[in-house]
């Protein structure tokens, strides 16, 4: 999994193949937009941090990008984080909106290098911007949290200076050597697919991380030692999750390799409303053989006497998988849940579009679950989307390929429908940015094998015993033994030697 696309107050972070770019928007100015491309470590102290001198192309591909705006005593800053394939994490400070130099070179992309570069174990797939709690009066430490391939989090300290870093201000980063980390927690070496951390009106906080061993994890924050619980009832992998933003929505959202979209409390663990999922193919007439089959099958079996139970049980699982294999579902990969938790947005591998959700109560009916997705909207884009993220209640960004890159639909409340506002600064920007750099766009965030398979679905492998199971364990070799079997217990009863 791969998380392209970010967003924060008025600041946006996307990550175009191998580019990372900020853009910014000025409160005052909406028709306006800073670009910065986020250029990866380059000089010697930097490579050093890397590994080696001479990077490939390949591994400058980026995994995840996060950003914050952080509002300090003296000012508001803006971060920005990119993980890549070499398994670093290079963090970044932005020119505040209000910068006299920002606000000169709108429209015209800027460079900025690193602030701080971290050397990770395992490639890290998600990150997340935290702030761990101070004492009163005091802003507290930023940090950010990235969870890796091996199932484990961890955090690093980010270091927010007074002045922004861009190429031009600052030339030097801050070797891995020099910097501290800690391991928050783990996920027994399961492959971690998304990690969020949430605050109540309580200011109690949380840290909220999914795998692909089909678990959602909810834990204490800071304390993360501390199992809250778990969001069970996905049968395949996560593939990713968010949170309402809004303080008081304890509201989660999942999606996942089943196909299933999932509502659940964080708080009490508990889930809210399921969404089944889209067939490929939703053809009447094939699922109507489907149910003649297994019903062909069912009448079979009553006739079937004990010795040949379990083979035909056997065939008739195996005849079900092969007639269920033409009705696959369109795979989940990106949800967004806006900030009260009141709609959702779900993009799915192998469609061009986007199915927009309200959540509503359940009817008295329906008691399996406490709340439902009505369809509000099929919404097209452009091309297959890669990311998608909910920037205000009533506006969604998508990031798609090469040669639209992003693409944003807004409420209307006249046609009361999502329409896309392809004259948005921040469109423009980014698409003028990436077209100067002839920026090519990957296919899909689902990273496959040489074979073609979704590296995070679990390939069920046979123990060694079981490489010749079908030598050993088939219908006429039970029918062989039984009668050799049948024969000793003759030859016993006849007083005759047992060979």
């Amino acid at each position: 999994m791969k998380q392209l696309l970010q967003t924060s107050s008025n600041l946006l972070v996307s990550a175009l193949n191998d580019h990372a770019y900020a853009i910014v928007t000025t409160t005052n100015d909406s028709a306006a937009a800073s670009v910065y491309e986020l250029v990866p470590a380059s000089s010697t102290a930097e490579a050093n941090v890397r590994g080696d001198s001479k990077t490939s192309d390949t591994s400058n591909t980026i995994q995840a990008v996060a950003c914050k705006t952080v509002s300090t005593k003296q000012k508001t800053i803006m971060i920005c984080a990119v993980s890549r394939l070499d398994k670093t994490i290079e963090l970044y400070s932005l020119p505040s909106s209000g910068d006299e130099k920002s606000a000169e070179e709108k429209m015209d992309k800027k460079e900025v290098k690193s602030m701080a570069a971290f050397r990770t174990g395992k490639r890290s797939c998600t990150l997340s911007f935290a702030t761990v709690p101070g004492e009163e009066g005091d802003d507290g430490i930023e940090i950010i949290i990235a969870a890796d391939l091996a199932g484990d989090v961890t955090a690093f300290p980010v270091l927010i200076s007074a002045e922004s870093s861009t190429a031009s201000d600052k030339e030097g980063t801050t070797p891995a050597s020099e910097t501290v980390n800690r391991l928050l927690l783990g996920h027994t070496a399961s492959m971690l697919t998304g990690v969020k951390v949430v605050t109540d009106e309580n200011k109690k906080m949380r840290i909220i991380t999914s795998d692909r061993d089909e678990k959602i994890r909810v834990s204490s924050f800071p304390a993360t030692y501390v199992v809250e619980g778990y969001l069970l009832g996905h049968t395949a992998f996560v593939s990713a999750i968010d949170v309402a933003s809004e303080k008081g929505c304890m509201r989660c959202v999942s999606c996942s390799g089943d196909g299933t979209v999932r509502l659940w409390n964080y708080e009490t663990c508990e889930e809210l409303a399921l969404l089944e999922g889209v067939l490929t193919k939703d053809d009447d007439d094939d699922k109507n053989e489907t149910e003649e089959k297994d019903s062909e099958m069912k009448d079979a079996d009553k006739g079937s006497n004990d010795e040949n139970t379990d083979d035909k049980n056997a065939d008739k699982e195996e005849k079900l998988s092969e007639s269920n294999d033409d009705d696959s579902f369109l795979i989940p990969f990106g949800v967004s849940i806006n900030s009260n938790g009141t709609n959702i947005a779900v993009i799915r591998e192998g469609a061009s579009f986007l199915d927009i959700y309200t959540i509503v109560e359940s009817s008295e009916q329906d008691k399996a679950a406490k709340m439902k997705f009505e369809k509000k909207q099929t919404v097209e884009c452009s091309f297959q989307p890669l990311g998608i993220k909910f920037v205000t209640d009533n506006a969604i960004y998508v990031l798609t390929k090469e040669s639209v890159y992003l693409q944003c639909f807004q409420y209307d409340e006249s046609k009361s429908l999502f329409v896309e506002n392809s004259t948005l600064a921040v469109c423009t920007a980014l698409k003028n940015a990436a077209i100067s750099q002839d920026v090519k766009m990957p296919e899909s965030v689902l990273e496959t094998d040489s074979r073609g398979q979704i590296k995070l679905v679990k390939v069920q492998q046979k123990p060694a015993f079981a490489k010749n199971e079908e030598l050993w364990n088939n219908s006429s070799r039970l029918l062989t033994a039984k009668k050799r079997a049948a024969r000793r217990r003759k030859r016993r009863r006849e007083g005759g030697n047992v060979d």
